[in-house]
């Protein structure tokens, strides 16, 4: 077990208690055990094709035209990778949404495109148009969910109050990447495990890539017009691991040259 993860449990040991302790220790192993029989499962069925979870690749985040709601994360390990078939990286819808939680634990995600994401539209608003989030859609729609409540809800903050404090966060990570530019989660976090806090994309059939997590840092980094940054692939869909497959031992197919540069080849092309 790595120092890191020693000095957590010291700390949660003295602040939080041996129950606590205790609760997050067994979580832990959990989490351990399946990521090792997770990963053991793939590589034993695609060997060196099969990427590691923790491999990060640089994207462009006008590549990005979809998000996937509900995400993954929400029925899926996130401290792996996972490898799904069905039809999930082809179902577009038209929706404008903002998120709505009646869609957790949905197994048929919707791919949504970034522009009809009412935060990605409020936030083009504010940050580039100077406009007071006060002002924007997003805080209308919170403002009117806040004050009319039902279940399911559009978001989990009880009072207008947490809504502030949630935009004057993104106002803080919006102005730190501006001035002091994109820097990945283990630039940051020095530990081990950073990775798993990196914006996470899924991978369709045809190479697609969809966000799966960490849509304020995605957002700001497209208004700022970012050509690249750090993102782990959370999801891949079973026939582009398939072709990384087919690749990893052939190389590229007659006719795909257009693969040549998409950023979850690099590591088998090169």
């Amino acid at each position: 077990m790595s120092t890191s993860y020693i000095g957590k449990g010291v700390k949660i040991l003295r602040e939080d208690g041996f129950l606590e302790f205790l609760n997050q220790f067994m979580t832990f192993l959990s989490q351990e055990a399946y990521r090792t029989l997770n990963n053991r499962k793939y590589m034993m069925k695609y060997g060196q094709s099969y990427a590691s979870p923790s491999k990060i690749v640089y994207v462009n985040p006008n590549d990005i035209e979809y998000i996937s709601v509900p995400n993954f994360r929400k029925s899926y390990e996130y401290s792996t990778a996972h490898i799904l078939d069905g039809k999930w990286d082809v179902n577009e819808s038209q929706r404008v949404i903002l998120y709505n939680r009646s869609h957790e634990g949905s197994h048929n995600p919707e791919l949504i495109q970034v522009e009809n994401y009412i935060p990605y539209r409020s936030a083009i608003t504010h940050f580039k148009l100077g406009v007071p989030w006060s002002q924007t859609r997003i805080y209308h729609l919170m403002d009117e969910d806040i004050l009319h409540r039902e279940k399911p809800s559009l978001t989990s903050m009880e009072t207008m109050k947490d809504v502030d404090d949630w935009l004057e966060g993104f106002d803080e990570l919006y102005e730190n990447i501006r001035d002091e530019g994109y820097k990945s989660a283990s630039t940051i976090q020095k530990d081990e495990d950073a990775w798993m806090d990196e914006v996470a994309i899924n991978i369709g059939r045809d190479g697609r890539m969809v966000l799966e997590e960490g849509k304020h840092r995605f957002i700001i980094s497209k208004i700022l017009n970012l050509k690249r940054i750090p993102v782990r692939v959370f999801v891949r869909h079973k026939q582009w691991q398939e072709l990384r497959d087919e690749i990893h031992n052939n190389g590229l197919p007659k006719g795909r040259e257009d693969l040549r540069d998409h950023p979850d080849l690099q590591d088998i092309l090169n």
